[in-house]
Protein backbone atom coordinates (compact mmCIF):
# COMPACT_ATOMS: atom_id res chain seq x y z
CA UNK A 1 0.00 0.00 0.00
CA UNK A 2 1.16 3.81 -0.67
CA UNK A 3 1.83 5.67 2.58
CA UNK A 4 1.61 9.22 2.85
CA UNK A 5 2.15 11.49 6.40
CA UNK A 6 -0.41 13.69 7.49
CA UNK A 7 0.65 17.37 7.40
CA UNK A 8 -2.68 18.64 8.33
CA UNK A 9 -5.83 17.28 8.92
CA UNK A 10 -7.13 19.41 6.44
CA UNK A 11 -5.20 16.85 3.69
CA UNK A 12 -7.61 14.27 4.35
CA UNK A 13 -10.35 16.15 5.58
CA UNK A 14 -10.98 18.23 1.71
CA UNK A 15 -14.18 18.90 1.88
CA UNK A 16 -14.18 21.50 -1.28
CA UNK A 17 -15.29 19.79 -4.95
CA UNK A 18 -12.77 19.51 -7.62
CA UNK A 19 -13.86 20.51 -10.99
CA UNK A 20 -12.57 18.24 -13.89
CA UNK A 21 -12.68 19.95 -17.31
CA UNK A 22 -16.15 21.61 -17.57
CA UNK A 23 -17.74 18.31 -15.13
CA UNK A 24 -19.36 18.86 -11.80
CA UNK A 25 -18.05 16.55 -9.00
CA UNK A 26 -20.01 15.48 -5.82
CA UNK A 27 -17.98 14.47 -3.11
CA UNK A 28 -19.19 13.00 0.33
CA UNK A 29 -15.94 12.98 3.00
CA UNK A 30 -15.96 11.29 6.06
CA UNK A 31 -13.03 11.83 8.68
CA UNK A 32 -13.50 9.41 11.73
CA UNK A 33 -11.17 10.45 14.76
CA UNK A 34 -12.06 14.29 14.82
CA UNK A 35 -12.11 14.99 18.26
CA UNK A 36 -9.53 16.28 20.28
CA UNK A 37 -8.88 18.19 23.51
CA UNK A 38 -5.73 18.40 25.13
CA UNK A 39 -4.00 16.52 22.74
CA UNK A 40 -5.33 17.13 18.94
CA UNK A 41 -7.28 14.82 17.29
CA UNK A 42 -6.15 11.64 15.46
CA UNK A 43 -7.78 10.78 12.11
CA UNK A 44 -8.31 6.82 11.95
CA UNK A 45 -9.73 6.99 8.88
CA UNK A 46 -10.67 9.29 5.94
CA UNK A 47 -13.07 8.27 3.11
CA UNK A 48 -13.53 10.31 0.01
CA UNK A 49 -15.99 9.23 -2.50
CA UNK A 50 -16.12 11.96 -5.29
CA UNK A 51 -18.90 11.43 -8.41
CA UNK A 52 -18.41 12.90 -11.67
CA UNK A 53 -22.05 13.60 -13.78
CA UNK A 54 -21.01 10.88 -16.26
CA UNK A 55 -21.61 8.39 -13.44
CA UNK A 56 -17.75 7.92 -12.88
CA UNK A 57 -16.87 6.82 -8.91
CA UNK A 58 -13.92 7.66 -7.55
CA UNK A 59 -13.36 6.35 -4.05
CA UNK A 60 -10.21 6.74 -1.87
CA UNK A 61 -9.55 5.34 1.83
CA UNK A 62 -7.04 6.33 4.30
CA UNK A 63 -6.42 4.55 7.22
CA UNK A 64 -3.99 5.21 9.83
CA UNK A 65 -1.20 2.64 10.39
CA UNK A 66 -0.87 0.71 13.72
CA UNK A 67 1.20 2.72 16.20
CA UNK A 68 1.53 5.83 14.34
CA UNK A 69 -0.13 9.26 14.68
CA UNK A 70 0.31 10.72 11.04
CA UNK A 71 1.51 7.71 8.68
CA UNK A 72 -1.55 6.18 6.14
CA UNK A 73 -1.96 3.89 4.33
CA UNK A 74 -3.88 4.20 0.95
CA UNK A 75 -6.51 2.59 -0.81
CA UNK A 76 -8.44 3.89 -4.09
CA UNK A 77 -10.62 2.31 -6.54
CA UNK A 78 -9.67 1.01 -9.96
CA UNK A 79 -9.07 4.44 -11.81
CA UNK A 80 -12.61 5.71 -12.02
CA UNK A 81 -15.29 3.30 -12.54
CA UNK A 82 -18.46 3.41 -13.10
CA UNK A 83 -21.46 3.97 -10.13
CA UNK A 84 -22.98 0.56 -9.21
CA UNK A 85 -26.84 0.73 -8.61
CA UNK A 86 -25.86 0.34 -4.83
CA UNK A 87 -23.13 3.23 -4.80
CA UNK A 88 -25.76 5.21 -7.31
CA UNK A 89 -28.68 4.35 -4.78
CA UNK A 90 -26.49 5.17 -1.65
CA UNK A 91 -25.78 8.33 -2.68
CA UNK A 92 -29.20 9.69 -3.42
CA UNK A 93 -30.76 8.04 -0.23
CA UNK A 94 -27.39 9.73 1.95
CA UNK A 95 -28.40 13.10 0.40
CA UNK A 96 -32.21 12.21 0.87
CA UNK A 97 -31.61 11.94 4.65
CA UNK A 98 -28.74 14.72 6.01
CA UNK A 99 -31.36 17.42 3.89
CA UNK A 100 -32.75 16.27 7.33
CA UNK A 101 -29.77 16.24 9.73
CA UNK A 102 -29.42 18.40 11.98
CA UNK A 103 -26.01 20.28 12.52
CA UNK A 104 -24.08 21.74 15.65
CA UNK A 105 -24.83 25.25 16.22
CA UNK A 106 -22.45 27.06 16.79
CA UNK A 107 -20.42 25.36 13.56
CA UNK A 108 -17.49 23.46 15.48
CA UNK A 109 -18.57 23.14 19.11
CA UNK A 110 -19.13 19.80 19.73
CA UNK A 111 -20.01 16.49 18.31
CA UNK A 112 -23.36 16.16 18.68
CA UNK A 113 -23.58 12.36 16.91
CA UNK A 114 -21.10 10.70 19.56
CA UNK A 115 -19.47 8.89 17.34
CA UNK A 116 -16.02 10.90 16.88
CA UNK A 117 -17.44 11.56 12.70
CA UNK A 118 -17.04 14.44 10.51
CA UNK A 119 -18.90 14.27 7.47
CA UNK A 120 -18.93 16.71 4.57
CA UNK A 121 -21.30 16.68 1.31
CA UNK A 122 -20.93 18.59 -1.55
CA UNK A 123 -23.51 17.99 -4.16
CA UNK A 124 -23.83 19.09 -7.28
CA UNK A 125 -26.14 16.90 -9.76
CA UNK A 126 -26.84 17.86 -12.91
CA UNK A 127 -29.98 19.98 -13.48
CA UNK A 128 -30.54 19.42 -9.89
CA UNK A 129 -30.68 21.15 -6.51
CA UNK A 130 -26.91 21.47 -4.99
CA UNK A 131 -26.36 21.02 -1.40
CA UNK A 132 -24.16 21.32 1.31
CA UNK A 133 -24.45 19.25 4.75
CA UNK A 134 -21.36 19.30 7.46
CA UNK A 135 -20.47 18.58 10.73
CA UNK A 136 -17.70 19.50 12.48
CA UNK A 137 -16.76 18.60 15.68
CA UNK A 138 -14.44 20.51 18.35
CA UNK A 139 -11.21 19.45 17.79
CA UNK A 140 -9.22 21.43 19.60
CA UNK A 141 -8.53 22.69 23.83
CA UNK A 142 -11.76 24.99 24.05
CA UNK A 143 -15.39 23.17 22.89
CA UNK A 144 -18.76 24.73 23.96
CA UNK A 145 -22.28 23.33 23.60
CA UNK A 146 -23.79 23.45 20.48
CA UNK A 147 -28.07 24.90 20.49
CA UNK A 148 -28.55 21.53 18.62
CA UNK A 149 -29.24 18.06 20.18
CA UNK A 150 -30.21 15.46 17.24
CA UNK A 151 -32.96 13.03 18.36
CA UNK A 152 -31.97 9.60 19.25
CA UNK A 153 -33.90 8.55 15.84
CA UNK A 154 -31.47 11.47 14.18
CA UNK A 155 -28.11 9.68 15.68
CA UNK A 156 -28.91 6.50 14.54
CA UNK A 157 -29.58 7.80 11.14
CA UNK A 158 -25.77 9.18 11.07
CA UNK A 159 -24.44 5.91 12.28
CA UNK A 160 -25.96 4.31 9.64
CA UNK A 161 -24.60 6.17 7.02
CA UNK A 162 -21.60 6.25 8.27
CA UNK A 163 -21.36 2.42 8.62
CA UNK A 164 -22.37 1.67 4.93
CA UNK A 165 -20.29 4.27 3.22
CA UNK A 166 -17.35 2.76 5.13
CA UNK A 167 -18.73 -0.50 4.03
CA UNK A 168 -18.41 0.81 0.24
CA UNK A 169 -14.84 1.90 0.83
CA UNK A 170 -13.90 -1.31 2.45
CA UNK A 171 -15.79 -3.02 -1.06
CA UNK A 172 -14.76 -0.32 -3.45
CA UNK A 173 -11.48 1.37 -2.51
CA UNK A 174 -9.00 -1.86 -3.31
CA UNK A 175 -6.15 -0.84 -5.11
CA UNK A 176 -2.82 0.07 -3.40
CA UNK A 177 -1.67 3.56 -4.32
Amino acid sequence: MKTFRLVSSKYINSTTSPQCGTAQMSRIALTEGVVGGFVPATARQSIILDVEDDGSVAFTHHILKKGTRDDYSTLTSPKQFTASAAVSKFVDELVTAFRKLPRENPPGSEDIYGFDVSISIDYAPVGGQKFRWENRPNSGCVASDSSVVPSDEEKIKFKLYVDRLISLAKTHAVVEG
